[in-house]
């Protein structure tokens, strides 16, 4: 059994055979009444010299000032025995190895690292220090990084500066000729820069592109609790061997490789760029992104000092956690604690899951969060309700590219679909039956709007191109409309506006930006190609995409409290969640609560299970 990360569970002590582990004799002698925090004085010493440390339990030294350590645990067969208050301790190799680093040769250094100063092996302790720890990282002086294994590390961090410095004196080349210091103006300089040097595809750089590659994969990215220590921080440092550099040193890089992705590359592309991206778009160039995110995030949170779980959730299902329970525990410190979401390790996943979508939806009054189910994309990791999002699921990369509601920060959403209800609902706990999913009920007020009659086929042919396949589609969609009278009158422009409609519900040049727009329809003219959005028609005459597993039978309804609708599926005397929908003629928009309050329609309660 293997374990990847530093999270605060299971695995976090590793006994080699023959060797004697006595955690409790570390603690032993401490005050057992008072757990609420524990700092580790880490002792002079260079070189391969023995780690020593000792534990600190303040208030014995008020005022004293720490760092904290972010790592990643690696393999935890791999252990480098450290000496704690003069007891043998195996801790994590790469944890051994940043102490190493960091340590003083002349005098001591006072951090917080977790498989150290937290009690591992008592649960209840363990539940209560994770419920403190954004409070551990906002008081350090600084967060530590430690990147651990980076081939090529020296070349990297030389390249992280160049551009750094490139950066700067182009900033200073603009203020001095006069000229605004516009951020993206000057990033947009020196990306043209890397993209040429990239194109010359000379064998002097591509050593340069590799480690900076490298950087970009490192498995410190992966990291769940890396969002909070990082988003909290005083400041941070990523750190590998001696070198170091703060986060705002690596925002410049971070920038650039988003930026390379637009561009128009030749058919073959540069070995130099192949070794930067990786295999992009999978997984480790796309980290890169959500490292962004955290900095705008963190620009958030010196604001508000709250972001919203939900779409942190929704962000954070990529990072890596031991415990599927540490999805919600590592984040929910940077929400409203007014959520009263509490860590607790006795708790199985699923309550901890149907818990915090209960408290979400009963903060917000909204239920929005049912469109982060994302049922099309899922690889379903537990039982649990339809209408709960499994946190721990890992997404298809292609499904659900652009949902209606997008998970950015602030979220950009147009629609309106319930106007300005608010939810009406009640959870309905399950019986002693295991079998969650079947038992748990959300009961929902909201709308009909429509039973699907027919669903739209998808492009398979392969001679021809994206846009002939896209139009193709749109005739044949056509011809199932003129089968009814009701859609004489429908054309292909009305019809692609269906499918590629702004997935905020913006009018078009109201979007972020032209750019983006252009995108967007590219990605959702594929996603209809490819039968990742269904096109369909209700019987009562609406037009609409929906998830790719829609069937004829779904019902297309309004629930109050949320900002677009969802499609059901009829299952005995319940429903289960399809997932959300585009609907025409309004209904994204309020139209179904002008019909409710005109009474020609009315409220009904939806079981969802």
């Amino acid at each position: 059994m293997t374990s990847t990360d530093s999270e605060l569970v299971f695995i976090n002590f590793y006994t080699p055979e023959n060797s004697e582990f006595y955690a409790a004799n570390v603690y032993r002698d401490l005050n057992p009444n008072n757990d609420d925090f524990r700092l580790l004085e880490i002792l002079p010493g260079q070189g391969l010299d023995r780690i020593q440390c000792r534990i600190i339990q303040p208030p014995e030294t008020p005022g004293l000032k720490y760092e904290c350590i972010s790592y990643r645990a690696g393999d935890p067969t791999k252990i480098l025995e450290i000496e704690v208050d003069g007891h043998p301790f195996n801790a994590f190799a790469s944890l051994g190895a940043a102490l190493r680093k960091i340590r003083q040769p002349d005098g001591t250094r006072v951090v917080w690292a977790d498989q150290i100063c937290i009690n591992q092996n008592d649960v209840a302790e363990r539940g209560s220090q994770v419920s403190k720890m954004r409070v551990f990282y906002e008081r350090a002086e600084c967060v530590i990084a430690w990147l651990g294994d980076l081939k090529g590390g020296d070349l990297a961090f030389r390249t992280v500066q160049e551009l750094q410095d490139e950066f700067n004196l182009k900033m200073e080349h603009r203020i001095r000729d006069g000229l605004s210091a516009e951020v993206e103006s000057v990033l947009n300089d020196v990306v043209n820069g890397v993209v040429d040097e990239l194109l010359s595809d000379s064998t002097d750089i591509w050593a340069k592109y590799e480690a900076l590659g490298n950087l970009f994969r490192s498995e410190l990215w992966s990291r769940l609790w890396i969002w909070q220590e990082l988003i909290v921080a005083k400041t941070s440092h990523f750190k590998w061997d001696t070198h170091s550099a703060k986060v705002e040193d690596l925002r410049i890089v971070f920038q650039i490789l988003p930026q390379l992705i637009v561009v128009e590359w030749p058919t073959r592309k540069p070995k130099s760029l192949e070794l930067l991206m990786g295999n992009y778009p999978t997984a480790p160039a796309s980290k890169v992104f959500e490292m962004l995110k955290i900095q705008t995030r963190r620009r958030i949170w010196q604001e508000q000092k709250v972001l919203p779980l939900d779409r942190l959730l929704d962000s954070a299902r990529w990072a890596y956690s031991t415990d599927p329970r540490d999805k919600v525990f590592a984040l929910c410190g940077l929400s409203d604690q007014k959520l009263g979401i509490v860590p607790d390790y006795k708790a199985t996943i699923q309550q901890i899951y149907i818990s915090t979508a209960t408290a979400i939806m009963e903060q917000e009054r909204s239920l929005d969060i049912l469109a982060y189910c994302k049922h099309s994309g899922v690889v379903k990791a537990m039982d649990l309700p339809t209408w709960c999002p499994d946190w721990s699921s890992q997404l298809d990369e292609r499904a659900e590219r652009w949902p209606l509601l997008l998970g950015e920060f602030p979220a950009k959403c147009a629609f309106r679909a319930s106007q300005s209800t608010c939810g009406v609902f009640r959870v309905v706990p399950g019986g002693p039956d295991t079998r969650v999913r079947l038992h748990t009920s959300l009961l929902a007020q909201g709308l009909a709007i429509g039973i699907i009659d027919s669903v739209g086929n998808f492009e398979t042919a392969d001679q021809k191109t994206d846009e002939e396949k896209f139009q193709h589609l749109l005739s044949s969609w056509a011809t199932r409309i003129a089968e009814k009278d009701t859609f004489a009158a429908e054309t292909l422009q009305e019809l692609e506006k269906t499918a590629t409609i702004d997935n905020r519900g913006f009018a078009e040049g109201n979007s972020l930006n032209h750019i983006a727009r252009e995108s967007n329809v590219r990605r959702l003219k594929l996603d209809a190609i490819e039968g990742l959005r269904r096109f369909v028609v209700t019987c009562n005459g609406l037009m609409g995409m929906a998830p790719p597993h829609v069937q004829e039978g779904d019902l297309a309804c309004v629930l109050l409290g949320a900002r677009v609708p969802f499609m059901l599926r009829k299952c005995k005397e319940f429903y289960t969640l399809v997932g959300e929908v585009y609907i025409s003629n309004g209904y994204m928009y309020g139209r179904a609560i002008d019909e409710m309050e005109a009474r020609t329609s009315e409220v009904q309660e939806f079981e969802i299970r």
